[in-house]
């Protein structure tokens, strides 16, 4: 597993902001937090909840939104979905897959 801070622009369709992303090599699904979410795009409910599994102490978050959003890191564009997400994070937001 990899854990990588840089700082990237993170962009949505309501607006965008400079912040250090956390990239994270054993992280199944991205994370943000919800106010974050929602100030930069349309967060929207899915359809049934989703159950994932975080790496502390077997502990579960129920994922009931979602967030499409583009970061652009060293020039390239690249686009995530981000599960709104503020069970203690110390960064705003970090990415997984």
């Amino acid at each position: 597993m990899a854990i990588i801070q840089k700082k990237v622009q993170l962009e949505g369709s309501v607006g965008s902001v400079d912040e250090v992303a956390l990239f994270d090599s054993g992280a199944t699904y991205s994370c943000i937090q919800p106010s974050l979410a929602r100030q930069l795009g349309m967060v929207e409910r899915l359809p049934k909840p989703m159950v994932l599994n975080a790496a502390r102490n077997g502990d579960r978050l129920e994922a009931k939104e979602v967030v499409r959003l583009d970061f652009y890191l060293e020039g390239y564009r690249f686009s995530d979905e981000f599960i709104p997400d503020g069970s203690g994070q110390n960064h705003a937001w970090f990415l997984g897959h």
